[in-house]
């Protein structure tokens, strides 16, 4: 007897299990589509927080969907034994770089926010392997508990904006 709600799979001469065809382009279709958004709304955000106008949004947003796609590329085939998952994932961008990435543009402009995300990339590359040793020391915890911190981060931090944009005072 088989389960309505079983994945369908078939199995391969080698055994392993597979999904059909048509499950794998739907869901090859599925991951593009929540890169494609990522890659959107990041840029978006950014630019109506920074005050940047129509034109500028526009590079940002091209120069997102394309970093996406190089980086996805290099995350499924892999460049040399250093880059790459070598396994199907479709990167996009991430909301968590998005407020303190306005805060910096606002106070120091569009050079430090590029200088801050190479600082970033490179600190990020740096301690990637000593990090991934250490945690696999903590159990895995539900990834709506980060969700949650970033949204009630976004939320105060449009909330401050807002105040500061109508002229009312900003507690620390």
């Amino acid at each position: 007897m088989t389960d309505r709600h079983h994945c369908p799979r078939a199995a391969r001469a080698d055994g392993e299990r597979h999904p059909t065809a048509g499950r794998t382009v739907g869901l090859g279709v599925q991951h593009a589509l929540v890169m494609y958004v990522g890659a959107i709304a990041v840029p978006l955000m950014f630019g109506a927080g920074a005050g940047l106008d129509e034109a500028s949004v526009g590079v940002l947003v091209n120069a997102d969907v394309f970093v996406a796609g190089v980086i996805t590329l290099v995350q499924n085939l892999g460049v040399g034994r250093l880059l790459g998952a070598r396994l199907p994932l479709v990167t996009g961008g991430s909301l968590v770089c998005v407020t303190p990435m306005i805060m910096i543009a606002r106070e120091y402009g569009m050079p430090a926010v590029y200088g801050s995300m190479i600082a970033a990339g490179l600190f990020g590359m740096l301690v990637a392997g000593p990090f991934a040793r250490v945690l696999l020391a903590f159990p895995p915890r539900s990834p709506s508990t980060a969700a949650l911190v970033v949204a009630l981060v976004l939320h105060l931090a449009f909330q401050r904006g807002r105040r500061r944009a109508e002229g009312e005072s900003v507690a620390a």
